[in-house]
């Protein structure tokens, strides 16, 4: 079974948070001391809530890259000489899936459970930060 993780971007960073804290209309992104299960959220924590509809979640994959890195939805992930390679990590039709629409709208590896090729991958940057290597795919 994976682990379930999800990261965060704000618009001007990515979160990592240990746990998460949410309502129908707010998240809060926080470490496991910022919470007491009696208490709720503790004010320190307040800093990092966010209205749900301002910020992104993206999954954990279950997935290292060939670093040891975690890959989430949201990375972009290269293949050094494979086409396709600098592609985005996405959920698609209930699967991680690797595409580049800067290439084509057709998913190409597939789902990154079955696909042996995900050890190979580098996470090389994410479509927040650095989108320009999307354009720099190998075709």
């Amino acid at each position: 079974m994976r682990e379930i993780k999800f990261r965060a971007w704000d618009g001007a960073k990515l979160w990592y948070p240990e746990t998460w804290a949410g309502s129908d209309e707010y998240v809060a992104a926080h470490k496991d001391e910022d919470y007491d299960t009696d208490m709720g959220l503790l004010f320190n924590a307040l800093d990092n809530l966010h209205r749900q509809t301002t910020v992104i979640l993206m999954q954990y994959t279950g997935l290292k890259d060939k670093s040891g890195l975690k890959i989430y939805e949201g990375d972009i992930v290269g293949l050094e000489g494979i086409p396709l390679s600098n592609s985005p990590v996405s959920f698609s039709a209930g699967a991680f899936v690797l595409s580049n629409p800067e290439v084509s709208s057709e998913p190409n590896l597939g789902d990154m459970l079955r696909t042996p090729v995900w050890s190979a991958l580098e996470v090389i940057g994410n479509i927040y930060e650095t989108s320009d290597l999307l354009a720099k795919a190998v075709i």
